[in-house]
């Protein structure tokens, strides 16, 4: 029985449940792990914070003696955490880089609760830069005050705040002996905690990614696919048909093929518009996305019964991307484009390996 006979035709209600199953908890799975990664322990809460938090802020390069300055109200006890997001950048020598004073206290106090000195290299792996300090066990409702301080900036080693939200992340660490006694206290902290971390743009796109084989499924084996994709498919088809042959004439031939893979073969289009999404706009840092993608390419590469070509072109596609945005300066982009790029060479050649041994048999 191949794929699509297997997707189309269950044997029984009961496949369908026992794979809309699955798929739902490795979408949960997955999601839930991301986010202790992405807040780096089970334990912690993260609440964001945006722009209306800084009193003193720049976009542009923070030069020696400026500060990002700003302040919060603590969400909860036990605040041990400072998180800023910072534009990754090219990297330089380590000798080169600027160092960046760190300083918190609560609103009013005279001496700063503390204070260090890192080195601005630290943004280039990562941009979502964790400032710690010795957890406050009373923090909650309290307004403390922060600053950034660059000791040595200039124009070629001074770091960049990002505009993307959020670009302040404050961190509260819970007690795993008071949690685990207290069932009702246990369940608010895991609402809190999936709900805080959705509302970030990186795990809600991570989440999404990982959720697009339980979508497709579920589209595939619903009403959904007879009365709506395939109605929607045809109409968009025609229409673009009828645009084609009017704009480009005896060239239509080449649009009308490019149109038809594009609407017939609608989950690979979501997929790349998905990742396009990542490369131009939100750069998300979290290597599960790739691991979790490409594997939908390849069962999606053995859907359609397409071979290596497709994940090659794909990927030179990608490609194109990295010189361009390097040259406007935006590694993020660059960088991103190059590792999807690698990504779909790397589903290539796993189809070509697959197809060779195939074919000897």
């Amino acid at each position: 029985m191949n794929v699509t006979s297997l997707l189309s035709n269950p044997s029984s209600d009961l496949r369908k449940i026992a794979i809309g199953i699955s798929l739902f908890f490795l979408w949960v799975g997955l999601t839930l792990w991301y986010i202790v990664i992405f807040d780096q322990s089970a334990l912690v809460l993260s609440y964001n914070h945006g722009e209306a938090n800084f009193t003193s802020i720049t976009h542009e390069r923070l030069l020696e003696g400026e500060k990002l300055k700003g302040e919060f109200v603590g969400e909860d006890d036990n605040l041990g955490i400072v998180s800023v997001r910072f534009e990754k950048l090219p990297r330089i020598p380590y000798h080169q880089e600027d160092r960046l004073v760190f300083r918190i206290k609560e609103k009013g106090a005279e001496e700063w609760y503390y204070e260090n000195v890192y080195m601005s290299g630290l943004t280039f792996d990562v941009p979502f830069l964790p400032f710690g300090f010795p957890p406050i066990s009373d923090s909650k409702g309290k307004t403390y005050q922060f600053e950034t301080e660059s000791l040595e900036g200039n124009h070629v080693n001074g770091v960049i705040l990002s505009d993307r939200n959020p670009i302040l992340v404050s961190k509260y660490q819970k007690n795993k002996e008071v949690l685990l006694s207290n069932p009702p206290k246990l369940a608010e902290f895991l609402y809190k905690k999936i709900m805080n971390s959705l509302s970030t743009v990186d795990v809600a796109y991570s989440s999404f990614i990982f959720s697009l084989p339980l979508i497709f499924y579920l589209i595939w084996i619903s009403p959904l696919k007879k009365y709506l994709i395939i109605p929607l498919s045809t109409f968009m088809f025609v229409k673009s048909k009828l645009l084609g042959k009017k704009i480009l004439g005896k060239k239509f031939k080449y649009f009308a093929s490019t149109i038809s893979s594009v609407i017939l073969h609608w989950m690979i289009t979501i997929l790349v518009v998905s990742i396009l999404i990542d490369i131009l706009l939100l750069q998300i840092h979290n290597d599960l996305i790739y691991v979790s993608a490409v594997g939908l390419w390849l069962f999606l590469m053995y859907f359609y019964k397409k071979d290596c070509r497709a994940s090659i072109v794909t990927g030179l596609g990608l490609l194109l991307i990295a010189p361009t945005a390097y040259e406007l300066q935006n590694i993020n982009t660059a960088e991103k484009a190059s590792a999807w790029a690698f990504m779909f060479f790397s589903a290539g050649v796993v189809q070509a390996i697959f197809s060779l041994r195939k074919s000897k048999k």
